[in-house]
């Protein structure tokens, strides 16, 4: 049984679940549009979350033109959370300047990896931080198992 918000779906097995979610709001200062994507994925042989990132940096790094990593952070969390890989960066594609902040965690059950992105075609302000520094304070995804 696979399990959407909308419904559920008897699927056959094996089933890789690759689904992704785009949420669309606007930032109140500026009262520009951005997304939040959130993207599931998998780590690809003995891979460590921190070379995930690394190499999904790499590949967005060939991918777009300009691209710039702006910030990058291991945030550390309370409570047992696990700690969340961030990173802000811009790019140029389709001749327009691209603005994210993304975080890549782990989950229990697969595909073992949860990416969220907040994306805009305008530069990111403190009302878009603010945004997502309550998202991530909200974020308690299931532990990956031991």
């Amino acid at each position: 049984m696979y399990l959407i918000q909308e419904a559920s779906l008897n699927l056959p097995e094996p089933l890789q679940d690759r689904s992704v979610n785009v949420l669309s709001y606007v930032e109140p200062g500026t009262q520009a549009p951005f997304q939040i994507v959130l993207n599931r994925d998998v780590l690809i042989g003995e891979e460590t979350i921190a070379q995930c990132f690394e190499r999904q940096l790499s590949l967005l790094g060939r991918q777009t033109k300009q691209f710039k990593i702006l910030r990058k952070d291991v945030q550390q969390r309370e409570g047992g959370l696990q700690p969340l890989h961030t990173v802000e960066s811009s790019f140029v594609q389709a001749a327009r300047t691209h603005y994210q902040l993304q975080c890549m965690l782990l989950t229990a059950s697969a595909p073992k990896l949860l990416v969220l992105t907040l994306s805009s075609g305008v530069a990111l302000n403190d009302g878009h931080r603010r945004f997502w520094n309550e998202l991530l304070a909200t974020l308690d995804p299931a532990q990956p198992a031991s």
